[in-house]
């Protein structure tokens, strides 16, 4: 059985979050709901205990046992209470949704989300606010490769779905790498378009040992790496966006994170952030 915590901020995103957490893990998850409040004030709590109630009550109308609990935030904020949280009931995933605030803005506003991919080296489920309704199975995975550390990642996270007959579509976008090609530091830098294979191969010898098969394909970055997986995402039809894990610390988080910032902010379709190995 699958433990699931819902990370929930209004009334408005319970049933949608709800349907993704159904679409992901089947009716044989529990769902922990979470509400954390600023205040001990009757009206934070009322109005908390509402959402959190709708949001109980749509995970039991999809066959998933749920309990709800609102909290009021302490000296680690919202952030530090989900993630204790999320320990507590020995969570395999995390499911919330997004205001879609960039890297920079989100790091200054602390946006959740991004401080709960900085916290947990659990999965992170997040249902854009531009995302629509997710359908009911997650048969169409569009797997995004930074990298080829990222491919153990990817496979885990897939491995998340209860789906049959999983179609993935594994993609990487290269760089541009600055190749020394004069003598001494004064020597001139050229730039050569990385290749994926490399990075594709791996990630097909790895889903290969996990039994799964996929298609792979490279794409072009000319309007920037976020823009080409989510327009790829749209053209293909994916019903879930898989990335590499999230980066510790600051510096890293906004250099190596900025890719997943861009995805939740213009995606179309939920964004599963794979966990980052607990070594």
């Amino acid at each position: 059985m699958r433990n699931l915590l819902v990370a929930l901020k209004s009334r408005g995103e319970a049933v949608r979050l709800a349907a993704v957490a159904a679409a992901l893990a089947g009716p044989d998850a529990r769902a922990s709901v979470v509400h954390v409040i600023e205040t001990r004030s009757r009206g934070d709590f009322a109005e908390a205990d509402l959402a959190v109630t709708q949001a109980v009550d749509a995970f039991r109308s999809l066959g998933i046992t749920a309990r709800g609990h609102v909290d009021v935030m302490g000296e680690g904020g919202v952030v530090g209470r989900l993630v204790e949280r999320a320990r507590e009931s020995d969570a395999d995933v995390v499911v919330m949704g997004s205001r879609g605030l960039g890297e920079v803005r989100g790091l200054a506003a602390h946006s959740v989300s991004h401080g709960l991919l900085a916290g947990l080296d659990l999965p992170v489920l997040v249902l854009p606010d531009g995302a629509g309704t997710p359908v009911r199975r997650l048969r169409r995975v569009l797997v995004a490769l930074g990298g080829e550390d990222d491919a153990d990642a990817a496979v885990k996270a897939v491995g998340l779905l209860r789906t049959p007959a999983i179609e993935v579509l594994a993609v990487h976008v290269p760089r541009r790498v600055a190749l020394h090609a004069g003598e001494g530091p004064g020597g001139t830098f050229l730039e050569i378009g990385e290749t994926s294979t490399a990075v594709l191969a791996t990630a097909v010898a790895h889903f290969k040992a996990a039994g799964l098969r996929i298609a792979i394909r490279t794409l072009d970055r000319d309007g920037g790496v976020a823009d080409a997986i989510c327009e790829t995402a749209r053209d293909w039809d994916a019903h879930l966006v898989v990335l590499g894990p999230h980066r510790r610390g600051s510096v890293s988080a906004v250099v190596g994170g900025s890719t997943a910032h861009a995805v939740l902010r213009h995606s179309e379709r939920p964004v599963l952030i794979a966990g980052r190995s607990r070594r």
